[in-house]
């Protein structure tokens, strides 16, 4: 999604202009470009998931905090320990 990269099926598709365009300049081979292997694009998936997820957290504990007034400390608390337990199984590193 934000590789920079398109399928020509999804191009042709999604901006049909365009890929007429390219083709009739016949550059499109000129612009062409390997696929990535399959282990980046789930490395980049799985990203993008996870930065959703946290996102939808974030929005979910302000929200939280601002109907329940529950005090910092107790979200500061709990983003902790979720932090701490992520550390221990191994899905997040510090640097």
């Amino acid at each position: 999604m934000f590789t920079g990269r398109m399928p020509l099926e999804e191009l042709n598709r999604d901006k049909p202009r365009e890929y007429e365009a390219v083709v009739a300049s016949g550059k499109l081979e000129a612009q062409m470009e390997a696929a990535y292997p399959p282990i980046v694009t789930r490395t980049i998936r799985a990203f993008a998931w996870v930065a959703l997820a946290l996102g939808f957290n974030i929005v979910l504990w302000i929200l939280i905090c601002g109907v329940v007034r529950v005090p910092v400390e107790l979200v500061c608390f709990c983003i902790e320990r979720r932090v701490r337990k992520c550390l221990r199984l191994g899905l997040l590193s510090l640097m």
